[in-house]
């Protein structure tokens, strides 16, 4: 998967998107390999710097677009601005999108400073409210998270008969057979990123933006907040470990910005619920080792497997 030939001859032969009269020099080179998506950075007169983003799943089109439409409701400064949808398949043989490219950088030590940050842009994109949540372009005004799991478990048919997986989804049912109501009785949802995991976060000069907007929707904004950590382990990548006094600041901070009464109770739940989730996509992995274009060392996804099962294995006394 190489576009970068077809991506200079697109930019020579459209030059207007890019608010260019007269072009000088373009490079391209390679941003990084997601999990539906190929990303290259863009740079036109050795200034103007653009994001191409080339799915290369075929369900990976459909979040493409709903990425593209919903970058363009975001307020200022939390996101990369969308120049152009492009669907024709011509020069380039896949459908993309062009997006501004966002300057900041990933860290690993999260200081006050940042989870503050991050809190409070949460709180900023979140205080967006419907009577409804979507999904799949649909309207609905009753959050069922037992449905929820149920229609993310289908994801995962060939790995659901893997020793232990039944017994945890036994446990982990239970338990949001439990915590329910507490999504019942959600009358509003908020506009959320719902994958603003470490990776998909850029700070620059402390300031907080996202990438990587393609699961956006109205939703429960407790998941958001969840998305940033586990209390015990931080093996994933994507999340730190965060627990005691500096999870406190992080969650009040959220609050001091935006009330929501029960939202500390539906973050533990969807935590739960995450742990889940993540292993059974670690299990998925591991079937489909060398298949990935992005896939980490074999030994990540071994020793990510054996803490989530310590931790399910906790779940289930």
């Amino acid at each position: 998967m190489n576009y970068k030939k077809e991506i200079v001859k697109y930019i020579k032969l459209n030059l207007s998107p890019f608010n260019i009269n007269i072009l000088k020099t373009i490079r391209v080179s390679l941003l990084g390999i997601g999990e539906n998506n190929i990303n290259y950075l863009i740079i036109l007169n050795k200034k103007n710097k653009y994001v191409f983003r080339i799915p290369f799943r075929k369900e990976s089109l459909k979040f493409l677009i709903t990425e593209f439409k919903f970058l363009k409701t975001l307020p200022p400064q939390i996101g990369p601005k969308p120049i152009l949808l492009d669907q024709s398949k011509t020069i380039i043989p896949r459908a993309f999108s062009v997006l501004t490219y966002v300057e900041g950088k990933h860290i690993k030590k999260w200081t006050k400073m940042h989870l503050k940050a991050h809190a409070e842009k949460l709180a900023e994109l979140h205080s967006d409210v419907k009577t409804y949540f979507i999904i799949g372009g649909k309207k609905f005004k009753r959050f069922d998270l037992l449905k929820q799991l149920d229609q993310e478990l289908k994801g995962f048919d060939e790995v659901l008969d893997e020793p232990h997986v039944r017994d945890y989804i036994k446990s982990v049912r239970k338990y949001l057979t439990e915590n329910n109501s507490l999504f019942l009785e959600l009358k509003r949802f908020s506009k959320c990123h719902l994958d603003p995991c470490v990776n998909n976060i850029l700070i620059s000069n402390h300031q907080i933006n996202y990438i990587d907007w393609e699961w956006s929707r109205y939703w429960d904004p407790a998941r958001d907040v969840a998305m940033l950590f586990y209390e015990d382990f931080s093996v994933m990548p994507w999340m730190i470990k965060l627990n005691g006094e500096r999870l406190n600041f992080y969650l009040n901070s959220y609050l001091d910005k935006r009330k929501d009464k029960t939202l500390i109770q539906r973050i533990k739940v969807w935590k739960r619920y995450l742990l889940l989730i993540d292993y059974l996509y670690f299990i998925w992995k591991l079937k489909h080792f060398g298949q990935e274009p992005n896939a980490l060392p074999k030994k990540h996804y071994l020793r990510c497997l054996r803490i989530m099962e310590r931790y399910l294995n906790v779940a289930l006394l």
